[in-house]
């Protein structure tokens, strides 16, 4: 009976323990955070490296985010954000967008953040994907949760529109 027990806490403990090394992240994130921490890894790099973008759109773009402002808003709490975020950066590295044009932000399950993100972005879902062209004052939503498309059709089909 003792050893019943003893061996019904080890397995309940280890259990506790697991999931309380998953962490998640809240507000300004790098995207360093998820190549190097495994918490993060482990979702992030295989949909990373298997997302197939579609070049020619990517190339029909490339020259016109180069003054572009983005934010991508998720939760990495959400699954939704571990199949799209990946797909979000490959794009945003294929297009070259430089960091310093490029925030991301990380909000809880309550959508919360300490940078009023949910306030100025008004998110509601995740992830997030938001563009504003140097010549707008207001940020244009190019998709939540998932693109209606792909990532690359309609971002395309925003920075097309006036």
């Amino acid at each position: 009976m003792r050893l019943a027990t003893l061996v019904a806490f080890t397995f309940l403990f280890s259990v506790c323990m697991a999931q309380k090394e998953k962490k998640e992240a809240l507000g300004k994130v790098n995207t360093s955070i998820f190549y190097n921490d495994k918490n993060y890894r482990e979702w992030f790099l295989p949909e990373y490296n298997q997302y197939a973008l579609q070049e020619v759109v990517v190339d029909e773009m490339r020259s016109m985010v180069e003054k572009m402002q983005f934010v991508i808003v998720m939760g990495t709490w959400c699954e939704d954000s571990h199949y799209e975020f990946p797909r979000l950066i490959k794009l945003m590295d294929a297009l070259g967008v430089v960091r310093k044009n490029l925030q991301i932000f990380a909000v809880n399950k309550t959508k919360d953040a300490p940078e009023e993100v949910i306030a100025t972005y008004q998110v509601s879902k995740v992830p997030l994907l938001l563009v504003k062209k140097p010549e707008d004052s207001q940020w244009k939503v190019v998709a939540t949760e998932k693109p209606q498309i792909s990532w690359e059709v309609d971002l395309l089909n925003v920075l097309k529109s006036k």
